[in-house]
């Protein structure tokens, strides 16, 4: 590293910024935080020193396919604000908004399919079906106003 790009992780580790580090001479090793609660002894020498993206959380988030991610924009002086949808794996994130703007949380599993019994009445000129209930109960009747027999419970 050169001097500039020393006193630059210096100076960012005075700041108070999340600096990771790696060894020199061993290969794939992962790029690993310094605690900066405590101060620390750099070793130019002997490591590889780079501020730490604050991104790489979320980055890393959109490239999971079981976490979502969403914006919060037009934030007042409180905090609040309006939210984005949540955005699957895979959505291209400019990243133009701070870190604490974004929220992750787990991808909602699939609903499930649940089957009815259809039949259209002519007492009431309305198509009906039953749902089953899987605790046993049995088969509940309902109206309906289309032919669909088959939807998405949770």
């Amino acid at each position: 590293m050169t001097l500039d790009e020393q006193l630059e992780i210096l100076q960012a580790a005075k700041r108070g910024e999340k600096i990771e580090r790696k060894l020199y001479f061993v290969e794939n090793n992962p790029w690993t935080p310094i605690p900066t609660a405590i101060p620390h002894a750099f070793d130019f020498c002997n490591y590889f020193y780079r501020i730490a993206d604050p991104y790489a959380e979320l980055k890393a988030a959109a490239k999971d396919p079981t976490k979502q991610i969403r914006l919060q924009y037009n934030k007042d002086c409180d905090g609040n604000g309006e939210y984005s949808e949540w955005m699957n794996a895979g959505h291209r994130w400019l990243w133009g908004n701070p870190p604490e703007d974004y929220e992750i949380r787990d991808k909602p599993k699939a609903k499930k399919v649940v089957k009815y019994r259809c039949w259209f009445s002519t007492f009431d000129e309305q198509l009906h079906w039953l749902l089953h209930d899987p605790n046993g109960i049995g088969w509940h009747r309902r109206p309906a106003f289309d032919k669909e027999c088959e939807v998405e419970d949770d």
